[in-house]
């Protein structure tokens, strides 16, 4: 299947908020949910191991993603406390409120784009399911930027660019009204844009599978990672969890090579 870089109502500009958040929303339920990336944590630990960090710095965090469930868990997975900043080109003033009643979040208050990080933001890069908004060239400035910085970086996609995954995310708008309850905090308004007129379900609908068209395969990252250069490890692949897909590229430095003594 080619990729397909088609549009998404909730990158539009002229989407109204509460549009967005319908979307945003419904994945921070299935990600609490179905917590699709607790099984390969390991990978995220050894990034942080590969330079010594506590610190990542999340990439298009919209409402937060993953952390508020991923962040202890991760503290386990490390043995030490993690502290994670949140950063978007959007900053959203809901979701920096929630971080701050979280210990080891925060959120970084000024837009950040992900092709460019400002430097005093040092860290583990992560991405959760944003890596497919970007075109490919914009996707490979995201990669060579950490490697210009020298910061590890590590992307997930809840994704698979496959016709088993197109078939799947047919059935969005059932899962919208079954996941729906379990969004925090319970909204009049996303009520009745999902069981009284069903918005919710056509737009998730619409988004998932143009995510899907959009998503790139394991193959495609390493693609990209070999035209960057520069002294990095990189590891691409997918794995199942609770029959739901995930696409990761791990990206760190490679260690410095040991100094021979006998030539200083």
């Amino acid at each position: 299947m080619r990729r397909h870089h088609l549009f998404e109502f909730t990158e539009l500009a002229a989407c109204p908020k509460v549009l967005r958040q319908l979307v945003t929303g419904y994945l921070e339920a299935i990600v609490a949910t179905c917590r699709p990336y607790l099984s390969h944590s390991h990978l995220l630990a050894d990034a942080m191991r590969s330079t010594g960090t506590s610190r990542l710095v999340d990439l298009c965090s919209g409402e937060g993603g993953p952390w508020f469930n991923l962040v202890r868990h991760l503290e386990q997975e490390v043995g030490e406390p993690v502290t994670v900043v949140l950063t978007d080109k959007f900053p959203s003033r809901e979701a920096t409120a929630r971080a701050a009643s979280v210990r080891g979040l925060e959120y970084w208050g000024e837009s950040v784009d992900a092709r460019r990080v400002p430097e005093q933001l040092q860290g583990v890069r992560t991405l959760f399911n944003g890596f497919h908004h970007f075109r490919p060239a914009d996707a490979q400035a995201i990669l060579q930027d950490a490697v210009a910085k020298r910061q590890p970086i590590a992307i997930f996609e809840m994704l698979e660019r496959t016709w088993l995954a197109l078939l799947q995310v047919l059935f969005a708008p059932l899962s919208v009204l079954v996941l729906t309850p379990l969004v925090r905090p319970v909204t009049w308004w996303r009520l009745v844009l999902t069981y009284l007129l069903p918005v919710a379900p056509l737009l998730v609908l619409w988004d998932s599978v143009v995510s899907v068209l959009r998503c790139y395969r394991p193959e495609e990252l390493r693609g990209m990672t070999e035209r960057i250069g520069g002294a990095y490890h990189w590891e691409a692949g997918r794995y199942w969890r609770h029959c739901m897909p995930v696409t990761y590229l791990i990206g760190y430095p490679d260690p410095a090579p040991p100094v021979d003594r006998a030539d200083t």
